[in-house]
């Protein structure tokens, strides 16, 4: 009988085993975390604490151990236990963050103690909050189905003027589409999905602040969706000096690119079908972007663009026509972070190396919930936070909160790190010594022929001894804080 075969298929299984990372669990919370934000060195988000669903803003300050005031709920924004705020549109601006919830917009200054008046409420809600030269500007829709741009100064005091709409004039101050102001500032101008009432359509706008405000100061760039549809342009990013973005000209969402010289055209179509190539959760990762991509010969997937060649696909992670959706792309210790289901496993976190082969084991899966149920959501967070990766998740049906991976945790050591550490005697009859003679051992993990777990240590010694009565090979995985470590061990 030839073994080679069982034999190989353990070791790849083996591999992706090794690389599986254990998430460290911060904080629970009744459901997943969401709109994650670095401000001041302390990473805040919106949570409900277990046993509630008072949705409320939270801080986590990774600079002082673990308490249980440490994450913590910052404030109840509307003092009322049974009422969510759903605190979002985070931005610093000022020194201060600003943020909105269901019906505010408010200014938090982390220098100062919580008061009535910190959080200080600004105005009414607005949406899409972006910093431009100095100002805070947002879509405010209590007008609603009017929407407006809007703008703060937060350098003078707040009155009747401030915050105050761009422009009373509906030919001139253009409006967003539906609560969705999508925006970005590219070479000093403010770009962003607009519309005013002389065509009602929703369109490639641009606000330029070192200019009057006039009958084109905002303007329409141009007509993308010729006639009376939207193009409603959206996910901005920039990518060797041009504005890029997805709209529709009535062929689906495709990808558009802008130079401020001529009229926006058509990077890409990705899929003629009439929803288009998708082309959402833009990144910039190693001078590429990466995005999540529709084409009909492989569903939803990630894509990565470089502006000058046709878009390739990165990886087919649901197989097929399916659709894996990659979502909250982002880049953590030169890797591609993202959510995914390859329909197996659920939704749950993968990374990718641009910088070696794509394998079986790049892109790679991080299996948080073990099993067929999803670790992650569709819109869960990821934002690297000092120096280490925050998610939300749940490792299963009950652990659900804000966890940690660091670079340790991934395995991504195993790649460039060996340790210097010793398996003796090899072969042996029974007892083997473990030794790392310039570091401690954190973990080491015995594995049998079969690819079974059968031992797990925590030592945090430099030396360990073990016995092994049953004759075979072994595999033991020794780990450290600078790395990990494979050694095959034969028992006789």
């Amino acid at each position: 009988m030839n073994n080679t075969r069982p034999f190989l298929i353990f070791l790849i299984l083996f591999s992706f085993n090794f690389l599986n990372a254990q998430p460290n669990l911060i904080r629970k919370f009744a459901s997943t975390p969401s709109n994650f934000y670095v401000h001041s060195g302390k990473l805040y988000f919106s949570a409900s604490e277990i046993n509630s669903n008072n949705n409320e803003l939270w801080v986590y300050d990774a600079n002082n151990p673990l308490s249980s005031s440490n994450p913590k709920m910052l404030v109840d924004l509307n003092d009322d236990l049974s009422t969510s705020s759903f605190p979002k549109n985070f931005v610093s601006y000022n020194g201060k963050l600003f943020f909105r919830d269901n019906t505010y917009l408010y200014a938090y200054n982390s220098a100062e103690p919580i008061s009535l008046t910190n959080p200080k409420k600004i105005g009414n809600n607005g949406n899409g909050l972006i910093v431009y030269n100095n100002r805070l500007y947002y879509e405010e829709a209590t007008e609603y189905p009017k929407s407006w741009l809007w703008v703060y100064d937060d350098t003078q005091s707040i009155s009747s003027d401030n915050p105050k709409k761009l422009n009373n004039d509906l030919l001139i101050n253009s409006t967003s589409l539906g609560f969705r102001f999508s925006s970005i500032v590219f070479n000093n101008k403010l770009y962003y999905c607009g519309s005013n009432s002389n065509d009602g359509n929703y369109e490639l706008y641009v606000y330029n602040s070192n200019l009057t405000i006039s009958n084109t100061n905002p303007k329409k760039i141009s007509e993308i969706n010729i006639g009376n549809k939207p193009s409603i342009p959206k996910d901005f990013t920039i990518l060797n000096n041009k504005l890029y973005f997805t709209a529709n000209d009535g062929t689906g969402d495709e990808l558009w690119s802008y130079n401020e010289v001529s009229n926006p055209t058509k990077a890409y179509d990705l899929d003629p079908n009439p929803y288009g190539g998708y082309f959402q959760s833009k990144t910039l990762y190693n001078s590429k972007m990466y995005f999540s991509g529709h084409n009909n010969n492989y569903g939803t997937e990630l894509w990565r663009y470089d502006g000058i060649n046709n878009p390739e696909l990165v990886a087919d992670i649901n197989v097929g026509a399916d659709f894996s959706i990659p979502k909250k792309l982002t880049v953590y210790n030169n890797k591609l972070f993202f959510n995914a289901d390859n329909g197996t496993q659920g939704r749950e976190l993968w990374f990718y190396d641009s910088t070696i082969q794509n394998s079986t084991t790049n892109p790679k899966s991080i299996d948080v919930f073990p099993g067929i149920d999803s670790g992650i959501d569709l819109e869960s967070d990821l934002i690297e936070y000092n120096g280490i990766l925050y998610f939300s998740g749940r490792t299963n049906s009950v652990n659900i909160g804000l966890f940690s991976l660091n670079n340790n945790d991934l395995g991504l050591n195993e790649y460039t790190k060996i340790l210097e550490s010793t398996v003796y005697p090899n072969p042996t009859t029974e007892i083997v010594t473990i030794e790392s003679p310039k570091e401690s051992i954190n973990k080491i993990n015995v594995i049998n022929s079969i690819g079974q777990e059968i031992l797990t240590l925590s030592p945090n010694t430099n030396k360990e001894v073990i016995s092994l009565k049953t004759k075979g090979f072994y595999f033991i995985q020794i780990k450290t804080d600078k790395g990990a470590k494979t050694v095959k061990l034969i028992v006789q």
